[in-house]
């Protein structure tokens, strides 16, 4: 509806009135409208004691308004990334909203309006209900060669790149994520280095290599140790930011 979450409340609800959200014409003083429009914007304006079954099949039946009027006007894909994070009650209002309608008598029947939910997991024993009779792509990590044209992409570089990577896909094991944390993480500590080196063409072009030959340059083992390496290298202000993330509750501004 395009809206970044940081306009005022009244403002969204208006966006999400207009654009079918429970009705398409109120304000935040409909109940429908007023839920979706405090999840846009993290902010509670209603008596917290409100009755939860009922909140619930507001917001359950504003996200199907919503989602449908947008899709009655152009084809709707709905993007979930990283739904192993998600909360029990988010899974379940994404569950309704996934399972097909049901017609006078219970007889369920596939919607009519052109929606696609594509939904990017690790896997997790409590998505085993919401994922039941969904089409499944399992993605399998990088080949070698997939992983010479990411880094190869990322640094702008071709020479070296493969004889680096001899040494650092045997630990990352074809995660992506990995794999250019670890190569930011050598040149950042100066490990690894971009040289200019002349081509056939009298053109100079980057060179990857090490920067020291003498077998000094520790590998991390595993992603978690590659980021607490790196965490420990944050100057002391940086570090005070870091320690209060677990318990901040949310985004620090």
């Amino acid at each position: 509806i395009g809206v970044t979450g940081d306009e005022p409340f009244e403002e969204v609800a208006d966006l999400i009135a207009r654009a079918g959200g429970g009705t398409a014409q109120g304000d935040a003083s409909n109940p429908i409208v007023g839920r979706l429009a405090e999840l846009a914007t993290n902010r509670q304006v209603v008596d917290a004691d409100e009755d939860a079954q009922f909140r619930r099949r507001n917001i359950v039946g504003g996200l199907r308004s919503l989602l449908g009027a947008i899709a009655l006007s152009q084809p709707l894909v709905v993007l979930v990334e990283s739904l192993q994070w998600a909360d029990k009650q988010s899974l379940e209002v994404l569950g309704e909203l996934m399972r097909p309608s049901d017609r006078a008598g219970g007889v369920p029947v596939a919607d009519p309006l052109p929606i696609l939910f594509v939904l990017v997991t690790r896997p997790d024993d409590r998505l085993t209900g919401l994922l039941e009779g969904v089409v499944r792509i399992e993605l399998p990590g990088l080949s070698a060669d997939e992983q010479v044209r990411l880094v190869e992409t990322r640094l702008g570089a071709r020479d070296g790149v493969r004889a680096v990577l001899g040494d650092l896909m045997p630990r990352v094991g074809g995660n992506p994520f990995f794999l250019l944390e670890m190569v930011d993480a050598l040149l950042e500590r100066g490990s690894l280095e971009l040289r200019e080196v002349p081509g056939e063409d009298g053109e100079t072009r980057p060179l990857l290599a090490y920067a020291r030959r003498d077998g000094s340059v520790q590998l991390p083992s595993t992603l978690e140790q590659l980021l607490s390496d790196r965490l420990r290298e944050l100057p002391s202000e940086e570090h005070l930011v870091v320690d209060w993330f677990p318990v901040a509750g949310g985004p620090l501004a």
